[in-house]
């Protein structure tokens, strides 16, 4: 006999003989459905949230086939990932009896992608495992193209960072001194692709450890900073993104040295024996500041 795809049939039969005579008709107990069709992925997509995920973040991925499938040997199946510099895998996890398969991904250190996403369109393997239809027919397991509307990239926008970002350089002032308690630092912009702020701190040394004030954060490569009146500071500057990852810092080149106080005259006195001097006689007369100064036109 010969059936229909897709079409369920019982089978049913009757006697008759030489005459033409004939028995009822009688039905099978049971039916028998045709399915020559094979399942074939329609879409991927995730059961995570769209957002920007970190070291030990796990993200589920979602397999949908054109019908129910059952899935054996679940433990060596997986789905090549993007991820990176080095490419990972997500592991097989549930939905044997569904037409939805769950795989696991783990985000490892180092993994960074912006648009996470499968490797191409052969990238879920079996490893021994099958996937099938509830009839046993072999699944077709080639993915959606990468580029397609029914890919993992484009059905979600789950971004990846694990990475710290690129430091700052050229952190400077604008000046070895400061009349002012508050002066200007710049520098290059550190470099992340979800780059956040630039943490900006005084410090009494450049190892950026020694005696710092409180950090300030920007956006830009130039601040304005507050030091106390008699101080010397290096500008320490890192990069910091949207996980929190943060660079080196880095210390500026030189340092500026704050003085907001003028010059005093503490004493004056005469190199000069005391004594009564004539018209034309020199005398010499010695002024002490509060601290080095400098003249001109003297």
């Amino acid at each position: 006999m010969t059936g229909v795809d897709g079409t369920t049939y019982y089978g049913c039969v009757q006697g008759e003989d030489v005459l033409g005579h004939v028995t009822p008709w009688i039905a099978s107990n049971a039916t028998v459905n045709v399915d020559t069709s094979f399942p074939t992925v329609v879409a991927v997509t995730s059961g995570s949230a769209n957002g920007l995920y970190d070291t030990g973040a796990v993200i589920s991925i979602l397999v949908q086939f054109s019908e129910a499938v059952n899935v054996t040997g679940g433990s060596s199946i997986r789905l090549g990932l993007e991820t990176g510099a080095t490419d990972f895998s997500a592991p097989y996890v549930s939905g044997s009896g569904s037409n939805t398969l769950t795989f696991n991904y783990t985000v490892q250190a180092g993994n960074l992608t912006s648009d996470l996403n499968y490797l191409s369109t052969t990238a879920l393997a079996l490893n021994g495992g099958t996937i099938s239809d509830l009839n046993g027919n072999t699944a077709d397991i080639n993915l959606p193209l990468l580029a397609g509307p029914n890919s993992l990239g484009s059905r979600q926008d789950i971004a990846v960072d694990t990475i710290n970002p690129t430091p700052p350089s050229a952190v400077a002032f604008s000046a070895p001194f400061s009349k002012t308690l508050s002066f200007s630092a710049t520098w290059l912009t550190s470099t992340d692709d979800n780059f956040a702020s630039h943490n900006v701190k005084l410090c009494s040394a450049n190892d950026c450890v020694t005696t710092c004030l409180s950090p300030i954060t920007t956006a830009g490569t130039t601040t304005s900073l507050t030091g106390a009146n008699g101080s010397t500071y290096f500008a320490c500057v890192q990069g910091e993104d949207q996980l929190g990852h943060t660079s080196a810092w880095i210390p500026s080149g030189s340092s500026i040295a704050v003085d907001t106080s003028a010059p005093t005259v503490t004493s004056v006195t005469a190199t000069d024996a005391d004594a009564v001097y004539k018209l034309g006689d020199v005398i010499t007369l010695n002024v002490v500041y509060s601290e080095i100064v400098n003249v001109t036109s003297g």
